[in-house]
């Protein structure tokens, strides 16, 4: 049986130098950087509650 397709696949793991943590590549961090800029702001729901 020919088996070569199953084999675990890495993610493509990047450094992001504005978190100091890793992220996937062409992805935003879940800080909301991309690239060293903040594209994304984070709001605060529980502040207007």
């Amino acid at each position: 049986m020919r088996r070569g397709h199953i084999k675990l696949n890495v993610p493509n793991l990047q450094f992001d130098a504005a978190t100091g943590e890793y992220r996937i590549s062409h992805h935003v961090s879940p800080k909301g950087y991309y690239k060293g800029a903040q594209v994304v702001k984070k709001s605060d729901d529980n502040a207007n509650a």
